[in-house]
């Protein structure tokens, strides 16, 4: 009978573990853009803000800027990276209700202030696990 409540539990746990690992999915996505990396910072900042955000900038590297931005149950992780010194690469992870849709919003909000999206250097990845 221990044996049995043993393994019921632990199925359960398994459960829980994976449940958790479905709802925690994001998609990821990344592009470069012809901007320098401190200027690509503050549109993105003002963007989040306008959304009513709530935004913690980290330098986790010289050069490199991680936003992190929270509203209710919705929050983004943003990774700058400069590639050049007008150039950024932008990785995106949004958590919450439809993240493909939420990060097309931002690439769309990123057109529509003209900023040049590198070709070639830019890609939209598959629904994963939260890194």
């Amino acid at each position: 009978m221990k044996q049995m409540a043993r393994f019921f539990w632990g199925g359960m746990l398994a459960l829980m573990v994976m449940a958790g690992t479905v709802v925690c999915l994001a998609a990821e996505s990344e592009r470069v853009y012809r901007l320098p990396t401190d200027d690509m910072t503050q549109v993105l900042e003002q963007w989040l803000e306008a959304g009513g955000f709530q935004i913690h900038r980290l330098i986790p590297e010289p050069g490199q800027v991680v936003l992190l931005a929270e509203k209710d149950w919705d929050s983004w992780r943003v990774i700058l990276i400069p590639t050049s010194p007008i150039a950024t690469r932008i990785e995106v992870w949004y958590f919450g209700a439809d993240p493909a849709l939420k990060e097309q919003e931002l690439w769309d909000h990123l057109a529509l202030c003209d900023i040049p999206l590198l070709p070639g250097r830019s890609r939209d990845r598959p629904a994963q696990a939260n890194p």
